[in-house]
């Protein structure tokens, strides 16, 4: 808070609204009129939260190394320190007044004029965003990158038949090629691999996220859930699927096609359908009616009660306990199930509990 009110009062604006001539403004009273009050102080302080200085370096001279203190470079914002609501400024409008609204924003930011792309070298990781430090490892790991190959535009401009540039912006719009087609947005991007791999960071275009949206989704850190859950807007690539199936022990597959992609929730929602998942779990109730909070149900999702509670020409099926659904996947693996041998004995005496989907010989349903 001083801080802010000494930005405002010592080295800019001063305590009181000036006219041209340099003589102070009256009110209605004959009294000055002040430029800021103690809720714009408020308010700005929270807009200085978040700063934090880098680390020494060795390359310039310092009278004294002892507070270990960067007093050359500029401060840069520590995200989980930032204070995250709206910010007004001196004129009853908003620091963001001016720039789009994150959702207003096109598709495929990415390949619009103007995208910009930060060459990281051979570190996969981005500098300006936060990832996971084991995106560093290699692809054995099970590692996926976002990997630009030609024919891609993208990868041409980037790749810029090897004369790699520091900052690349784009001078037109480009026309998505192969996965680039279905992502909502990108991080770190391979253009490169021999003979040694060479990534880009994708910089967004700064934009307004709104604190208050409709239909917020809950999003939990996937290796540290345990940690709770917090609201997202799903008109926005906020987070990763999870595709939700039975018989996997409650984890969620993952559709994702680089590691670490963010997704709008519909997005999320067609990469589960596409895979043949069940999308989330909805509770089941006696209710009649729609009211689970969906407009419409999609396919294999929900309690439904008649036909109108379902989209298009789907139609409602009611279930008696817990048995399968016509055209319903309860159980899928990701990959092919095991072949099981065909043979000629009478009843499931293959050593299994029971068979799965086109899978073994069976008598009757209860094998």
């Amino acid at each position: 808070e001083n801080y802010a009110r000494e930005v405002m009062q010592l080295f800019t604006i001063g305590l009181n609204l000036l006219n041209a001539d340099g003589t102070s403004q009256k009110d209605a009273n004959g009294k000055d009129i002040p430029t800021y009050s103690n809720e714009d102080i408020m308010s700005f302080s929270r807009a200085w939260t978040g700063f934090q200085a880098y680390s020494p370096r060795g390359n310039y001279e310092q009278s004294s190394t002892r507070m270990h203190r960067n007093l050359l470079d500029p401060l840069h914002i520590v995200a989980d320190w930032r204070d995250r609501f709206p910010k007004t400024n001196l004129q009853g409008g908003y620091i963001g007044d001016g720039f789009p609204l994150c959702a207003d924003l096109p598709e495929r930011m990415f390949l619009r004029k103007g995208a910009k792309y930060r060459l990281l070298g051979s570190n996969p990781l981005p500098e300006l965003m936060s990832d996971h430090p084991d995106l560093q490892l290699d692809e054995s790991t099970g590692i996926k990158r976002m990997i630009l190959e030609s024919p891609s535009n993208l990868w041409a401009k980037l790749y810029n038949e090897g004369d790699f540039k520091a900052v690349v912006e784009l001078d037109q719009n480009l026309i998505c090629s192969g996965n680039e087609c279905d992502v909502d947005t990108l991080r770190t991007v391979q253009v490169a691999s021999d003979p040694v791999p060479i990534y880009y960071e994708y910089v967004a275009q700064p934009c307004v996220h709104q604190a208050f949206y409709e239909g917020g989704k809950q999003i939990a850190r996937g290796d540290r859930d345990w940690e709770g859950t917090m609201c997202a807007d799903p008109r926005l690539s906020a987070a990763s699927e999870a595709c939700g199936r039975q018989g996997n022990g409650g984890k969620a597959f993952r559709a994702s096609l680089y590691t670490g992609e963010r997704m709008t929730y519909d997005t999320a929602a067609a990469r589960c359908a596409n895979m043949s998942s069940e999308l989330p779990v909805l509770p089941l109730d006696d209710s009649v009616g729609n009211d689970q909070g969906f407009q419409k149900y999609g396919h294999c999702q929900g309690d439904c009660d008649d036909d109108s509670d379902c989209q298009g020409n789907l139609v409602c099926h009611q279930r008696v306990g817990n048995e399968a659904v016509p055209g319903c996947a309860l159980s899928m693996s990701l990959e092919p199930l095991p072949v099981v041998p065909l043979d000629d004995s009478v009843g499931n005496n293959m050593g299994g509990d029971a068979y799965g989907h086109c899978q073994g010989d069976c008598d009757a349903d209860s094998d």
